[in-house]
């Protein structure tokens, strides 16, 4: 069917040629709205001469399917973002079966994120394997996705940035911890302030806690790695900042630091998350830490944000506990809390 533009378009398959993913995604969602499904995505066979100068190109195949005239309430599940076994068990019970988009899009996953797992895995969500089956596919689907990000070493010099002293605190606590003691790893931190005051008494006790020597920097120190990894404990980005955000990207360049943590709290909705990630990413950030998953509930958006941010995440932090356990197979316990079995 053509893919010309439709104001109300018709129920029924329709069939694109697209030359990216993005496009792919574009045009869905301009053309047939938030309720398309894909079917089927595969590579044009096209002559040597066409993939030369004209590119790549998918054929993209999508169902819009006729509205239900009267839809039957839907049980949700217990927790908003997790689709744990007693949801499965209830709509084996006896209760109406939902399909697996109409879960997951209850659960907190966007339409754009279902799509792109469609069209960059080449799988297609089927309604006809057990709701607890599917639901594990797509996850692991999803896992891929993530786990494609190429992982980036540790430089001797890292530096956790964030908009919040307080989740960038925990969170740098809860690593030196990890790199102490269970790594065993030589560490220094060289606390940075600008022209506002940047507070690190509770940092200094925990260094002396732990073991860890801190610095605290001006323009003439020079800062040697001396055989340990150093993490710099600078301001926050932001409008709390004021204008030290630049003075924070020069620090970061003059000081050759290649690490840069982007910690974000997994509590924050979607468009909080999405304003860290941006600022994040314009300071060069390698990684990324998502902090207080305890107190999250729509996991969708986790998985939204480490699409979208090109980054393999560093660990998770459970909850607010300094030495509490970190998740350093943050992707595992991401699939487990997914399913509901964290």
């Amino acid at each position: 069917m053509a893919s010309s533009a439709l104001k109300s378009p018709a129920p029924g398959t329709y069939r694109f040629i697209v030359r990216s993913v993005n496009e792919a995604l574009s045009v869905l969602k301009s053309q047939l709205g938030p309720e398309a499904r894909v079917l089927s995505v595969r590579p044009v066979r096209q002559g040597f001469l066409k993939r030369i100068f004209g590119g790549a190109k998918l054929e993209v195949i999508a169902e819009l399917a006729a509205p239900e005239s009267v839809r039957e309430p839907l049980i949700a599940p217990p927790v908003p973002g997790v689709l744990s076994s007693t949801y499965a068990a209830g709509l084996a019970g006896g209760s109406r079966p939902v399909d697996l988009r109409t879960a997951l899009k209850a659960a907190g996953f966007s339409e754009a994120l279902l799509w792109r797992v469609e069209i960059e895995r080449r799988w297609s969500i089927s309604d006809e394997k057990p709701l607890g089956d599917a639901l594990a596919e797509f996850v692991r689907e999803l896992r891929q996705l993530v786990g494609a990000f190429p992982a980036v070493p540790l430089s001797r010099r890292v530096v956790f940035i964030s908009s919040s002293q307080a989740d960038k605190s925990l969170a740098l606590g809860q690593w030196l911890t990890r790199e102490v003691f269970q790594q065993g790893t030589k560490c220094r931190v060289c606390h940075v302030e600008f022209s506002r005051p940047n507070s690190c008494l509770e940092l200094e006790v925990f260094c002396d806690a732990v073991g860890v020597g801190l610095t605290h920097y001006t323009p003439d120190l020079r800062v040697s790695d001396d055989g340990a990894r150093v993490y710099w404990d600078v301001p926050c980005f932001g409008a709390a900042a004021g204008d030290e955000t630049p003075q924070l990207a020069d620090l970061l360049r003059q000081q050759a630091i290649e690490t840069r943590v982007l910690v974000l709290n997994a509590a924050y909705e979607i468009e909080s998350l999405r304003a860290g990630l941006k600022s994040g990413r314009s300071l060069g950030a390698t990684h990324v830490v998502l902090t207080h998953l305890d107190e999250t509930k729509d996991v969708g958006k986790l998985w939204e944000i480490l699409l979208e941010g090109d980054m393999r995440p560093l660990f998770f932090s459970h909850d607010g506990n300094l030495l509490g356990p970190i998740g350093v197979e943050p992707l595992d316990f991401l699939v487990k809390k997914t399913l509901g079995k964290s």
